[in-house]
C-alpha cells in the first residue's frame, strides 16, 4: 500500500548565502567607475564608491570565509 505525502517540509533557506552575495555585488557595480585608458583619476588612486551599502548578511558571510577573516 502506498503512503501519500500531503505536505513536505523543506529545509529552511540559508539566511544569507552566496547567491544573495552575488546579487548584492551585481547591484553595487554601477557605483564603481573605471577610468578609461589615459584618463586621470584626480585622487591618484582607486576611485571611492559612493552610495554603496553592504548588507549585514553579506558582511557576516564574507567575514566567515577563511580567505577574508574567519
Amino acid at each position: 500500500m502506498r503512503t501519500h505525502v500531503k505536505h513536505v517540509t523543506q529545509a529552511p533557506a540559508e539566511p544569507y548565502g552566496m547567491a544573495a552575495l552575488r546579487r548584492d555585488c551585481a547591484g553595487m557595480l554601477p557605483h564603481w567607475r573605471v577610468p578609461a585608458t589615459g584618463e586621470e583619476d584626480g585622487a591618484g588612486g582607486a576611485p571611492e564608491p559612493r552610495g554603496v551599502r553592504v548588507p549585514e548578511g553579506a558582511a557576516r558571510l564574507v567575514a566567515g570565509m577563511a580567505e577574508y577573516g574567519g
